[in-house]
């Protein structure tokens, strides 16, 4: 004998399940890849989708895809990471921040030990700079006083006759 089924929206399916709309719309895939329910597409884009489901699945949150089993007191495998208590949480908390601080200062006093040598090398290229004109000048009045010496050092007659 063929059960009754009932078709509903997401949204339709979400209310009745009191649960989001993407959350029934997982639900239904998971019942649909279970061979329970049926996803019913719409002929155009804008049509909603529709989940045919038994009527008894419709009713109960808790009867859609069979009985569920009762959680387990031991520890369960997989990624989930065990619970410890909030005093260790705490600790580890408080160990972290004081790092955190300890690993900021040292950061703060390389920073200060940085700009200070960058301030100092800008200083030493400024007074290079400095000294490098100071040369270029001191270079041209050497060759100026090279040719007073060398004019200065010529005999009497060679600098009557321009020679």
């Amino acid at each position: 004998m063929a059960e009754e089924t009932v078709s509903l929206t997401y949204r339709e399916l979400a209310e009745r399940l009191a649960i989001t709309t993407d959350a029934a719309r997982m639900k239904a895939r998971r019942a649909v890849q279970k061979g329970r329910w049926r996803i019913i597409e719409g002929n155009h884009p804008n049509d909603p989708v529709r989940v045919e489901m038994p009527l008894t699945d419709a009713g109960s949150p808790n009867a859609i895809g069979g009985e569920r089993k009762g959680r387990s007191t031991g520890e369960r495998k997989g990624r989930t990471i065990p619970r410890t208590d909030t005093d260790t949480l705490a600790l580890a908390l408080q160990s972290t921040q004081a790092r955190i601080a300890e690993l900021t200062d040292q950061l703060t006093a390389e920073k200060d030990q940085h700009r200070d040598t960058a301030v100092e090398l800008a200083k030493a290229i400024t007074k290079a700079e400095f000294l490098d004109a100071e040369l270029v000048i001191r270079m041209a009045e050497l060759e100026q006083l090279q040719e007073e010496l060398k004019a200065a050092r010529r005999s009497w007659w060679q600098r009557m006759t321009g020679r």
